[in-house]
C-alpha cells in the first residue's frame, strides 16, 4: 500500500460511516461503532472528568487554604478560652476547699520544676510580691521570687538560692534555716538548748511570712555538744518534686 492509499483510507472510512449513518442500518452501525470504541472512549471520558475536577480543585486551592487557616485560628482560640475557663474553675474550687487560717491567699498551679519553680494562676497578682510564703496546707514550700504577668517564680526550700529565715523547734529552740551543701539545716541554735531528734521545725513570724508554718523534722545532729552554736539536718516535710496539692501564696497572714 503506497503513501496515497494510507492518506485516503481515513477519508474513505469517514465517508462510509457518514453514508451508513443515513441508511436504515446507520443507527446500528453507530451503535456498533460506539461499542467497539468504548474501551478507548470511556477511559478517555473518565480521565477528562478527573482532569477537569483537579483543575477546579487547583483553582480553588488558595481559597481552601485560607479557609483552613481561619478554621485553625478559631480552633486554637476555642482551645485557649476553654483552658482558661478550666484553670479559673480549678483555682476557684481550690480556694473554696482551702481551710487556710490566713486572711488572704492566692491559689497557684505548678508549670515547671527546675532551679526555680514556675507557677501561675487565673487570679489577679497585684498583691503578690517577692518574699511571700508559698504553702501547701500549713507546710512551707518556698518563697515568691519574682512575678511576671501571670507567672510567679518561686524559690523552693531545697534550692541553693533559698534565703535564710528564722525558725524554731516545737520544744522551743530558736535558730536559722539554711540549705547548705544540698542539705536543709537548722543552725545557730544556742548550745544551752540542745536539739532533739525528730523534733519538728517551724517558722518564726516575719514581715511577709507568718509563724508556725511546718518546715520539717530534725533527723541528724551535726554539731558537737562543746560547740557554742548547734546545727542539725532537717528532712523537709514536703517538696515541689513530690507534687503537692492545694498550693497557695500567703498574701495576708
Amino acid at each position: 500500500m503506497n503513501k496515497l492509499s494510507i492518506l485516503l483510507l481515513p477519508l474513505l472510512v469517514s465517508i462510509l460511516l457518514s453514508t451508513l449513518s443515513n441508511l436504515k442500518i446507520g443507527g446500528k452501525i453507530n451503535s456498533l461503532t460506539t461499542t467497539l470504541l468504548s474501551p478507548v472512549t470511556h477511559p478517555t471520558a473518565i480521565a477528562k472528568g478527573a482532569i477537569e475536577n483537579n483543575l477546579a480543585f487547583i483553582h480553588d486551592l488558595p481559597q481552601i487554604n485560607q479557609e483552613n487557616l481561619s478554621l485553625k485560628k478559631q480552633n486554637s482560640l476555642l482551645i485557649s478560652e476553654n483552658q482558661k475557663l478550666k484553670d479559673s474553675l480549678s483555682d476557684q474550687e481550690a480556694l473554696k476547699k482551702a481551710t487556710s487560717p490566713f486572711k488572704e491567699v492566692v491559689p497557684v498551679r505548678i508549670i515547671n520544676i527546675g532551679k526555680t519553680i514556675t507557677t501561675t494562676t487565673s487570679h489577679k497578682l497585684d498583691s503578690v510580691k517577692s518574699g511571700q510564703s508559698v504553702i501547701s496546707g500549713t507546710t512551707l514550700l518556698g518563697f515568691v521570687d519574682t512575678v511576671s504577668g501571670q507567672v510567679i517564680h518561686v524559690i523552693p526550700l531545697d534550692s541553693d538560692y533559698s534565703s535564710r529565715f528564722g525558725v524554731k523547734t516545737t520544744l522551743g529552740q530558736k535558730g536559722v534555716y539554711v540549705f547548705n551543701s544540698r542539705i536543709p539545716q537548722i543552725i545557730d541554735v544556742p548550745s544551752e538548748n540542745p536539739l532533739t531528734l525528730n523534733d519538728t521545725v517551724i517558722t518564726l513570724p516575719s514581715e511577709d511570712s507568718p509563724g508556725n508554718l511546718v518546715v520539717g523534722k530534725i533527723t541528724k545532729i551535726i554539731s558537737s555538744p562543746q560547740e557554742p552554736l548547734q546545727k542539725a539536718e532537717i528532712k523537709l516535710e514536703t517538696v515541689f518534686s513530690s507534687n503537692p496539692t492545694d498550693i497557695f501564696i500567703i498574701v495576708k497572714p
